[in-house]
């Protein structure tokens, strides 16, 4: 069974991404972890492996691309995907998928083909 990671520092936008993935995609919400910062975000991932990786790119803090850069170095087998209301080169040289908030369009598309 593949394991979440969902990282964004609104709750409300935390809770829709794991009930569209718990009710879509995955039949337990076991496998979907959440966290409000990139702090929490690598706590989690110290102590328990993940498949995917959903982050916003905007948090207080350590930014969301910050973190993806971390997780490139210490879990490159991760897959990751950014969240973003506004997309940016910064976030484009990444070269990870990128989701527009607040629609999030396309999002059980977008996690399906990031988990194959």
């Amino acid at each position: 069974m593949k394991k979440i990671l969902i990282v964004d520092d609104d709750g409300v936008i935390r809770k829709v991404c794991k009930r569209r993935i718990v009710g879509e995609l995955i039949s337990t919400d076991e496998n979907v972890c959440l966290a409000n910062d990139a702090e929490e975000a690598l706590k989690l991932l110290g102590s328990e492996a993940f498949d995917l990786m959903v982050t916003d790119k905007d948090m207080p803090g350590m930014s969301g691309v910050e973190l993806v850069k971390i997780c490139e170095t210490n879990y490159p087998s991760m897959k990751v995907v950014m969240m973003t209301g506004l997309a940016t080169e910064e976030s484009a040289a990444l070269g990870i998928e990128i989701i527009k908030k607040p629609v999030l369009e396309n999002f059980i598309e977008i996690i399906k083909k990031a988990l194959e």
